[in-house]
């Protein structure tokens, strides 16, 4: 059973890479990406922690599922699947490898669309 009661999460983890690559590839300073955060968590999203079950758990996803040229699926990502999985939760992503380990796992995905407008 997977529930939609939670408006929106992330894994502390994946906020983190949030934080990386907006700054990084995107140029964008520390306060630019803190005040878009700050807006998502006024609207109600919550960041949830990688606790020793969500981390134990997103390694077992990766050990399982990664393949450097099938399914490229970083440790983040699988923390993002961890952390669904954990919460009974959907995961919406535009990533194809995730959409794949999140469906191979039993968690409904919400597909977003890519820079390209593909969804996975």
């Amino acid at each position: 059973m997977h529930s939609r009661d939670i408006a929106s999460c992330t894994s502390a983890a994946n906020l983190a890479e949030v934080y990386d690559r907006l700054t990084r590839h995107r140029s964008r300073s520390r306060d630019e990406v803190a005040s878009s955060v700050r807006l998502l968590l006024i609207a109600g999203m919550t960041v949830e922690p990688v606790d020793h079950e969500v981390a134990e758990l997103a390694g077992e996803l990766r050990a399982k599922h990664y393949d450097m040229r099938a399914c490229a699926v970083s440790l983040a990502d699988c923390a993002a699947a961890a952390t669904a999985l954990t919460r009974e939760a959907s995961l919406a992503t535009s990533d194809p490898h995730l959409a794949g380990v999140c469906r191979d796992e039993g968690i409904d995905v919400i597909a977003l669309e890519d820079s390209n407008g593909k969804r996975p």
